[in-house]
């Protein structure tokens, strides 16, 4: 739920912890963040706990973090399902759950979230939480590429250059890992040699 003053915390708080405009401050970031979490505003609650999880202008507190995540997740806020999905794949703040983590990032990759995507392919990739799926893994990339998620683009090319989940193409992997090459992808770019 938003009201213009969470709205203008959060800017403040996103100022602040960037030095847009102003010397960046983290404490004063984590303030304001502060304060639109208080007023019950799910990016209040993600910008939060992404300062407790990174330990930005406050302490480092996964617990807290998760917390913060998870009342914003519940809230519908995509970016905190993505990072509730992670805290659950790495046992971050919580008991490690790959079947929750699959659970989020499905739920935000479905609002369109190309880090969940990317994340969820990986999933279907690797038997993450769910059955091993190369065809799906394989479409969830293809979709957060699309979007410009470098890292999936990668991926992507690796699905072409071994024909998993798709048939084998090598000219179509040439072209995803020089994209995400040109986009400073450090993989892409070893991937080109």
């Amino acid at each position: 739920m938003f009201s213009k003053r969470s709205i203008d915390y959060i800017l403040l708080g996103f100022s602040l912890e960037n030095g847009i405009g102003t010397i960046p401050n983290p404490i004063k970031a984590f303030i304001e963040f502060q304060k639109a979490a208080n007023a019950k505003d799910s990016f209040g609650q993600f910008f939060l706990g992404r300062c407790y999880e990174n330990g930005w202008g406050t302490r480092k507190n996964l617990e807290k973090a998760f917390q913060l995540y998870s009342k914003a997740a519940e809230a519908g806020n995509t970016n905190a399902q993505y990072n509730l999905g992670w805290c659950y794949l790495n046992g971050e703040g919580t008991t490690k759950n790959l079947e929750k983590a699959f659970q989020l990032y499905s739920k935000a990759a479905e609002a369109g979230n190309t880090y969940a995507q990317f994340n969820l392919g990986i999933s279907y990739e690797n038997g993450l939480g769910t059955t091993k799926n190369l065809e799906k893994a394989f479409q969830l990339y293809s979709k957060a590429a699309e979007a410009g998620n470098t890292d999936a683009q990668v991926n992507l090319g690796v699905c072409y250059q071994n024909g998993e989940g798709t048939t084998k193409n090598l000219e179509k992997a040439f072209q995803l890992y020089s994209k995400a090459a040109e986009a400073d992808n450090t993989n892409a770019q070893y991937n080109l040699g």
